[in-house]
């Protein structure tokens, strides 16, 4: 499956497991990062029930990273309303823990990730269909920061000595440290 979230992506992204939830969780709310990838671009026509997303994609949803590492495509089911959300599912084994979920408005998963829950959801796009396609979507993705900057934070990438060696934490920054 091409979609992952921080904990599975390995070298790609070189930040501990351990400091995976709690680094976000403390400065980032929920929201698709700006600047990089195409943020969730909605794919889709009007004479086919399948919506696509293209690699690159990257949000924070509860604390956790997800990335969209190749072409993604979803299935949805005619005449819906469909609201199509990227899923983060602590349940799931490492690989298989971000996808994509066609939701309704009652079945959106809020979970706290980092207070026990399993499973959470950051809405994207509420989707009509007829019998033979998409009728209309609403974008509905909350879109955050910059290439450089998470909702106005600076980003540093930092040492676990560097960090615990600093007098003073700036609080404008988001510090990210590798795993050794």
């Amino acid at each position: 499956m091409p979609i992952q979230t921080l904990y599975d992506t390995g070298e790609n992204y070189l930040v501990d497991s351990k400091y995976d939830g709690a680094v976000y969780a403390a400065s980032t709310p929920d929201g698709v990062l700006e600047g990089i990838g195409d943020q969730f671009t909605l794919n889709y026509s009007a004479s086919s029930l399948q919506v696509s997303f293209n690699a690159g994609s990257q949000a924070v949803i509860g604390g956790g990273f997800f990335k969209v590492t190749g072409l993604e495509t979803v299935q949805l089911t005619a005449n819906t309303t469909t609201y199509l959300c990227a899923n983060i599912d602590l349940a799931m084994p490492n690989g298989q823990r971000g996808r994509f979920v066609c939701r309704t408005a009652s079945g959106m998963q809020t979970d706290n990730l980092n207070g026990g829950g399993s499973s959470r959801d950051l809405l994207l796009y509420v989707i009509e269909t007829n019998n033979s396609g998409v009728v209309s979507s609403t974008d509905k993705r909350v879109v955050r920061g910059t290439a450089t900057s998470i909702s106005g934070l600076g980003l540093k990438v930092i040492s676990q000595a560097d960090y615990d060696a600093l007098a003073t934490k700036d609080a404008n920054t988001l510090y990210i440290i590798p795993e050794s």
